[in-house]
Order: C-alpha cells, then structure tokens, then sequence
C-alpha cells in the first residue's frame, strides 16, 4: 500500500476523536448561549444533535459582524433533519429536551434577542412530529388584535416545563400590551400568558384552571409593589395585580384594594389607541384619552378580555 494512504488510515481515529470532542453533551433542558463569535458549534441530547453557525440575515447577503443571524441544523434518530433560522439578532439561546413523555425525540428551542433597550426575543421550535420534525414559531394571538405576535420582551426564559399536569410542556412569557400603558417601562408589571407546544401547533392555554399557581405568584409579586405608596410608578403595578387576580375569580376585591392604593397623582398621560396601528401610526380617530386611573384600567382590562364588558 503506499504511504500516502497509510497516513491517511492512521489519521482517521484521531479526526474521529477530534469531531467527537468538537460535539458538547449537555444536559436535557440546559440552554448554551450562543453568538457569532462563539464560531460553528454543536451540542446533543441522547440520540438528537443542534448544530449552530451564522446565517446571512437574508437568503441573498453575506454573514456580517453587523448583520448575521443564528442557523440550527437539528438532527434527530430515525428522521429527516431540518434547520431552524433565527431572526437577525446580537444573541442567541439553543437547548434540547423533551416536549411530552410519548414524544418519539427530544424538542430544539432556539431564543432570538433581536437588541434593543427593552426588546425583542423570537422563539423558534422545532418538534418531532410523527415521522418527522416540525419547525414551530411561538406566537400568540391576543384578544382584539388582527395579528399575533412573535416579539415577546422577555427575556430568558426557562426551558419549557409541565405547568397543568396535561403531559405537556408549557412557555410562561407575558402580556406585553401592559408595558408603558400606565407607567414607564420601568414601571410597568405585566401579567404572565401560558403557551402550549402541542403536535407542531401553539396553543394559549392562559384561561386553564390549573395554572392557578403561575397567576397567583404574580399577582402576589405585583400587589407588593401596588401597595407599597413608597415604590416608584406603583400605577403599573396595581393594573398587573388587577388582571392576575380577575384571571383567579378574584377580580372585585383587588379591584377593592387598587382603589385605596393607586398613585392618584401619577403624570402619565393615560391616552390610549382604540385599534391596530397602521404603518405605526394610531388610525385617526382611534385616540382616547381618559382622565383617570380607575377609569381607564377598567376599559382596558375589558379591551384586553381579562373582564367582561
């Protein structure tokens, strides 16, 4: 045999040692930040592999250090791979685990935080369904919007966990319609939403019963603050606790202790836009503007569906 081949032969274990050192075994759940300076990076869970490496933001431009967006090319045993894209972003989160017990592989769930001051994180799912993988965007579709949305401010989240006992997994994000309606962003509190990743369909399962605890922390967490008459732009606070306790029955007697407690001095302008904003501007004729607190909570808890009209 001549040399050259020999060589080769000789290498092959040690290019074998060398892609198996490359392959990072975390555990099931464990999310792995991720940016572009990271370079191409692959992580496995039992028998399902996530590859991560930068995408051009667009199907027709170049990988930019301005520019670039994560690119996950998911492999699972026994099924065809697929790739999930990320949105164009500064920062990424991969991680792998099982949706459901009678799932036939482990899920990939991949956080995109596009920058910004306050937002935005993209979560992309992809699940194996049947014979294959499904590429899953979450999103939720709130009450009296023509659109769903897809850009949550959120931040991390934890990888999804069972939160009604239904066999499935569950995402606990919020209901950002609450953010800058009655405080600044910094006082704002917004009430949690629960989404359910179920046979490659999201569903909003927020009105479960047995979510109970998930609304009650929050509404605890958010009462602290509304009653405290020392803390910074408690207005925000009092309008979370509010919808928290209505999401428990328990509407009338937050309502009770809101009334005793809110920021009746507050300066933010409570003005709101009555409809879905065309081209970011409020349709004409869309504005209102109330001229108190109580008030203008009440028209958007019902507005936002957490009371009956």
């Amino acid at each position: 045999m001549p040399a050259r081949p020999k060589i080769l032969l000789a290498l092959l274990p040690m290019l074998a040692a060398t892609a198996a050192a490359a392959q990072e075994r975390v555990a099931p759940g464990q999310f792995v930040a991720w940016t572009q300076k990271d370079g191409p990076k692959t992580i496995a869970v039992g028998g399902t592999q996530a590859t991560i490496s930068a995408a051009p933001c667009d199907k027709g431009g170049d990988v930019g250090e301005d520019c670039y967006r994560a690119k996950v090319a998911m492999t699972v045993a026994g099924k065809p791979p697929v790739t999930l894209f990320g949105e164009p972003g500064i920062a990424y989160r991969v991680a792998i685990g099982r949706l459901g017990a009678g799932d036939s592989g482990a899920s990939v769930v991949l956080q995109s935080f596009t920058g910004g001051a306050h937002c935005c994180d993209v979560f992309t799912i992809a699940e194996p369904v049947g014979d294959g993988v499904q590429v899953v965007p979450v999103t939720w579709q709130p009450k009296g919007e023509s659109e769903p949305r897809a850009l949550f401010d959120f931040g991390d989240i934890p990888f999804p966990a069972d939160l009604n006992g239904d066999g499935r997994a569950d995402i606990v994000l919020r209901d950002d319609r609450f953010l800058y309606a009655f405080e600044s962003y910094a006082g704002s509190v917004a009430p949690p939403i629960v989404l359910s990743i179920t046979g490659g369909t999201v569903e909003d399962i927020t009105g479960d019963p047995r979510l109970a605890p998930v609304f009650e922390d929050a509404m605890r967490r958010a009462e602290a603050i509304c009653t405290d008459r020392s803390a910074f732009g408690r207005n925000g606070a009092c309008a979370a606790y509010v919808a928290d306790a209505a999401r428990l029955g328990r509407f009338d007697a937050a309502w009770r202790v809101m009334m005793r407690v809110y920021d009746r001095h507050s300066p933010w302008p409570l003005d709101f836009c009555l409809a879905d904003y065309v081209d970011g501007k409020c349709p004409e004729g869309s504005h209102k503007i109330y001229h108190d607190f109580p008030t203008a909570l009440r028209a958007f808890l019902i507005r936002t569906g957490y009371i009956a009209g």
